[in-house]
């Protein structure tokens, strides 16, 4: 067993917010999003928030949100999590047009 330890990105005042990485179970792999049975299987991209942060942003699951990161604009359907971390936004990674981005990375939504 692994004994790393998992942290919350943290943020200094006045520094943004962080785009952190939130694999799926089906279609984070590059590769394995490709093959049929893997594809039938993979959610929505949606960016993750907290309630709290969404409200901040005037969003409600399932509204549309753009999000530059790494000088790419995205855009995706918000989900809500109430345990997701405050100033953090889940990014899909490893789904169409999301592979390849360096996370965590500072963002401001």
């Amino acid at each position: 067993p692994s004994t790393q330890a998992f942290t919350t990105p943290t943020l200094t005042p006045g520094t943004g917010w962080r785009a952190v990485a939130c694999p799926h179970i089906f279609g984070s792999e590059a590769l394995s999003a490709l093959a049929p049975a893997v594809a039938e299987r993979m959610d929505r991209p949606c960016f993750t928030l907290n309630a709290n942060d969404a409200r901040h942003l005037s969003l409600q699951a399932g509204d549309e949100f753009a999000l530059d990161i790494q000088g790419e604009t995205h855009r995706l359907p918000v989900i809500i999590d109430p345990d997701f971390p405050a100033a953090c936004i889940g990014v899909p990674v490893g789904m169409a047009g999301l592979q390849g981005l360096a996370l965590p990375c500072e963002v401001h939504p």
